[in-house]
């Protein structure tokens, strides 16, 4: 039984904080030949017709579309969050997203170090702070035994 006197899973968070139940994520599931040729048609088929849908867009940005209802042409205002949405289709599109600013920093916050390293000495580093870390553990257990 967990603390909260139901049997299961324990209420609230049931991994501590920062981890998680699945580190390795779902598995991707590799796409079938059928799926690859089915997206490449469909690409195929929005490139073909691109040209029409930035002529929808830029109608729809101005405000006004018509359409053919009953074969007569109808003029219908476009909400003005519609023609937003379409402004920035067009926009993005057209001159691409803007950078999302991302602030970097090194280890503990500080600078990070851009000195240039040969793979060698990159591994040794890596090889040495393993050997130190395995001491300590080592040093820990003994030290745990040296208690009991």
């Amino acid at each position: 039984m967990s603390q909260s006197g139901v049997i299961g899973r324990p209420r609230g968070r049931p991994f501590a904080k920062g981890q998680s139940g699945n580190p390795g994520g779902r598995p991707i599931k590799p796409k079938t030949i059928e799926l690859r040729k089915l997206e490449h048609d469909v690409r195929m088929f929005a490139r073909d017709r691109g040209a029409e849908a930035v002529d929808k867009l830029v109608a729809l940005m101005r405000g006004v579309i018509t359409v053919e209802i009953d074969r007569k042409p109808v003029e219908i205002v476009v909400p003005p969050m519609a023609q937003l949405a379409a402004a920035n289709a067009l926009l993005d599109r057209g001159y691409g997203r803007p950078a999302q600013a991302v602030e970097m920093s090194g280890k503990d916050g500080g600078p990070i170090q851009t000195g240039e390293l040969s793979a060698y000495d990159i591994i040794v580093g890596r090889l040495e702070s393993i050997a130190q870390r395995l001491r300590e553990d080592r040093d820990a257990e003994e030290t745990a035994e040296q208690l009991n």
